[in-house]
């Protein structure tokens, strides 16, 4: 059985009218107050009352958080997972709201509150950038909720990731059959869980073909396409060892360092070989075009919605983890 607002009321030792303006988001209380209320509430198990809106649908909302937002300086990856939200979205007769979290303004803890007044019937939650403690936070709300683009295993909801880890391994095991020398690797300084994948991928590649990892020249630089050209200009300038060939924690790394090489007469891929991962765009406006590994994230959006909707309907459902498999797009800088 679900607590009341007068047992709130009693439990924090405040008024009854104190916790119902907080409950409902009205003024006349602090904004400490009401989390107070809000966070006792949501312990004991206050049920709060589902916003009504105006029809049957269901009320999903898909939230972007960017913890790192330097690592996703190009947004096609949230747009065309949206893509792939919106279209089960108007399949299955659902209402669909969009929201933006930045971990440096309030907009996380207004984005909480909200969703603990007026609940959801959903949450699809991008977690590209995004911690443990804060997704924990979400599946504290007891609302069904899916992650998308995030490996993490120790939470309490359905998650579907790239298959980083074979995409990886595909890319690097591509480099040493073309180059037939030990890749290095261009590492993200900001070591996100995808790329904490990637680099297991990578290591198993060297592995398999009878190389070790120590052996790798490992350089890490910033995680977009201006940091990683003016790190790897320095590493240039300084006469820093450079490798053969490169696998690349994501394009920006590769497109960045490439950037760079050719600055100071580097031919690719006669002299260095380059593999991306995300097959942005851009890849084949370069020149040359850069080789990549893509993966369907229209396609991502579309089972994580699904899934959702199956856990809407039945609550009980386990949680389930998939992973999307990548495919290799050979171009010219190998």
């Amino acid at each position: 059985m679900s607590i009341t607002s007068k047992e709130i009321a009693k439990g924090l030792g405040l008024s009854p009218s104190a916790v119902s303006l907080a409950l409902n988001n009205k003024p006349g209380v602090s904004s400490e107050t009401r989390e107070l209320v809000l966070a006792y509430a949501e312990k004991h198990g206050y049920e709060f009352k589902r916003k009504y809106n105006g029809s049957n649908k269901l009320n999903i909302i898909f939230i972007i958080y960017q913890e790192f937002p330097v690592a996703l300086d190009y947004h096609i990856i949230s747009v065309e997972m949206l893509d792939g939200i919106t279209e089960m979205c108007q399949k299955n007769n659902c209402k669909l709201n969009t929201i933006k979290i930045n971990p440096n303004d309030n907009s996380l803890d207004d984005c909480i509150a909200d969703i603990r007044l007026n609940p959801v019937d959903g949450i699809l939650l991008l977690g590209t950038s995004i911690s443990e403690k804060i997704v924990k936070q979400f599946t504290n709300l007891k609302i069904p909720m899916v992650l998308l683009d995030c490996p993490l295993d120790c939470v309490d909801c359905s998650r579907v990731s790239i298959n980083n880890v074979q995409g990886s391994y595909a890319a690097t095991n591509y480099l040493i059959q073309m180059r037939k020398k030990q890749p290095g690797y261009l590492a993200s300084s900001i070591r996100l869980n995808n790329f904490i994948d990637r680099e297991i991928g990578f290591k198993k590649a060297l592995e398999d073909n009878g190389l070790s990892y120590s052996q790798s020249i490992i350089q890490k630089i910033s995680p977009s396409i201006d940091g990683a050209f003016a790190d790897f200009m320095s590493i240039l300038e300084s006469g820093g060892p450079i490798a053969d060939c490169y696998f690349a924690d994501n394009d920006l790394l590769a497109i960045g360092t490439m950037k760079a090489l050719l600055a100071k007469g580097y031919r690719i891929p006669e002299d260095v070989g380059i593999v991306g991962f995300d097959n942005i765009e851009f890849c084949h406006l370069l020149n040359p075009s850069l080789s990549s590994i893509a993966f369907s994230r229209k396609f991502i959006g579309q089972i994580s919605t699904d899934i959702l909707i199956q856990k809407i309907s039945n609550n009980k459902q386990p949680n389930v983890k998939l992973q999307v498999d990548t495919r290799l797009v050979k171009r010219c800088s190998v």
